[in-house]
């Protein structure tokens, strides 16, 4: 579920077991174009994501984050609200890799960060990063 932010964080291979089945991955080049990924789509829609490119290295997040990708008469939207996250382009891929740019900078960031540097909104900010990637502080 990809609600819930006080969730308690689960080994690895336990977030493996519990990753649905049956699902098709479809990688950022779709063969076919843009209108064969976005048939049947509606708009808008959230797509859980699991497994994140940060600082070079592959990080499973300790439960699902949401990507709700959204589309405006000339652009597509891609974001997440409780993270404050939000990329937009000319393509529905190019907003999630912006969205997916903007987290891996994002955990890096806030990770970097001793508590006593943050406050308010920060201080939220680096605990949920620090919740959902624990592995990318070391």
């Amino acid at each position: 579920m990809m609600t819930g932010l006080s969730e308690v964080a689960l080994p690895q291979d336990e977030l493996r077991s519990r990753i649905p089945t049956g699902y098709k991955r479809v990688p950022p080049q779709v063969s076919g174009g843009e209108k064969e990924f976005l048939k049947g789509i509606e708009f808008p829609n959230v797509l859980p994501v699991w497994e994140f490119n940060i600082a070079g290295r592959l990080r499973v997040s300790s439960r699902p984050i949401g990507i709700t990708l959204s589309r405006e008469a000339d652009a597509f939207l891609a974001f997440n609200d409780a993270l404050g996250i939000c990329a937009t382009g000319q393509s529905s891929v190019e907003a999630i890799l912006g969205f997916l740019d903007q987290l891996s900078h994002f955990v890096q960031y806030y990770n970097s960060l001793r508590n006593d540097q943050v406050t308010g909104l920060a201080r939220r900010l680096k605990a949920l990063f620090g919740e959902l990637f624990p592995q990318a502080k070391s």
